[in-house]
């Protein structure tokens, strides 16, 4: 086959069909197409989705395997970690499966920050940048197939294994997610996933938050079940991205006040409704995490600071955090008890020198992924030489 027949982008094909259609077998091993799975080959250059991947997954390679863990999150449109799995969470919300799109091209990049903008496309990848993609996580019966499938994580249970249909796939419902995800993240990351789980931009709109908390309280036995009960303590309902859930948490855990998530205030005037992230009414006091600043038009930003202004017309103070506060909360938290001190409520507030401890014990505290560089004792990673890809195992 001529080197110049063109190759058909994103398909996932095995070897023997690849070379049905007439691919040179020298070329199929070419660094111009890369191994999924065994046997199974992606174009380099325009890779499957992850539908596609997990479709294989679980009908060629593993017949009746359930889409699970962390591979179902990403499916569901459930927030991750971007350091969860070597920056599998990179490619939350890129695009969700449901609706009519998939999530595509599953390379990670690899640069990323905690932003919680939307993205309408896939981010890109420059030709000389090595593709690396997402392990993809599947439940099977333990007496299946003993082999460990290239590219994939195998988790064995005892059937039946809940399952729901997502477009041509099975994967685990929520719930089942949520106690999944427990194996592989911290409390504070597995809480932000219950929110999105449970908030009003939930892709299971009929869950709500008593549902997580009677579901981990009647499952007894299973891994990580007690991580869930705790992540759904600490969950809230109405909070609209893992940021605002990130500094609720951070300022709780440093010994101020809860906030209120996604308080709804109406101006006296003119009736409009706006809401704040993170909100201490009492005080007229907002948080507000802004983490896609480096994404917003000139008309984004004049209408944030439109809002702004207009909060602060009728006695609102706000607090603007970004992802470098949240990592390095230290300044933050300073600032918000200084804040607290003018409001005339610095009694409600940390002293300085609790502040301090709390923000220095965070380099060591398995409170994120999103800045810890520990990983929970529930999990190990291990580099595949063969294919430059970390492995979790559980």
């Amino acid at each position: 086959m001529p080197a110049s027949t063109p190759v058909t982008p994103h398909a996932l094909l095995h070897r023997v069909h690849w070379i049905d259609t007439g691919m040179n077998p020298r070329r199929l091993s070419s660094e111009e197409f890369t191994r999924v799975f065994s046997g199974f080959y992606t174009p380099t250059c325009a890779p499957a989705s992850v539908e596609a991947m997990a479709w294989v997954l679980q009908n060629k390679v593993v017949p009746g395997a359930v889409i699970s863990h962390s591979t179902a999150a990403l499916l569901r449109g459930i927030p991750l970690p971007p350091q969860l799995e070597d920056g599998v969470g990179l490619l939350s919300g890129v695009r969700y499966l449901g609706g009519g799109s998939v999530l595509t091209s599953p390379f990670i990049p690899e640069d990323g920050e905690l932003d919680d903008r939307p993205r309408s496309t896939a981010p890109t990848r420059s030709p000389d940048q090595p593709l690396k993609l997402p392990l993809i996580h599947a439940t099977a019966h333990p007496r299946g197939t003993s082999r460990v499938a290239h590219g994939a994580q195998l988790h064995r249970r005892e059937l039946p294994v809940p399952a729901t249909v997502l477009g041509r796939l099975l994967v685990s419902p929520p719930l089942e997610i949520l106690l999944e995800l427990a194996t592989l993240l911290p409390v504070w990351d597995l809480v932000a996933a219950v929110d999105a789980v449970v908030g009003p931009a939930s892709r299971t709109p009929s869950l709500s938050l008593a549902d997580v908390r009677a579901f981990a309280s009647n499952t007894t036995g299973r891994p990580g079940v007690a991580i869930l009960r705790k992540a759904a303590s600490l969950a809230r309902e109405r909070v609209e991205s893992p940021g605002e859930t990130y500094v609720r948490l951070l300022v709780t855990a440093a010994g101020f006040p809860e906030p209120t998530p996604n308080l709804p205030t109406i101006h006296p005037d003119t009736g409009q409704e706006r809401r704040i992230d993170n909100a201490y009414e009492h005080i007229r006091l907002g948080l507000e995490y802004d983490g896609s600043w480096r994404s917003k038009s000139k008309q984004q930003w004049q209408s944030d600071e439109e809002r702004r202004n207009e909060l602060a017309s009728y006695g609102w103070t706000l607090s603007r955090q970004t992802g470098q506060d949240v990592r390095q909360p230290l300044s933050f938290l300073l600032r918000l008890r200084t804040v607290f001190d003018m409001l005339g409520v610095g009694r409600a507030a940390p002293a300085v020198d609790h502040i301090r401890s709390f923000a220095n014990s965070l380099s060591t505290a398995d409170l994120s992924l999103q800045w810890s560089t520990r990983r929970p004792a529930s999990t190990s990673r291990r580099l595949d030489k063969k294919t430059g890809r970390f492995r979790t195992r559980i």
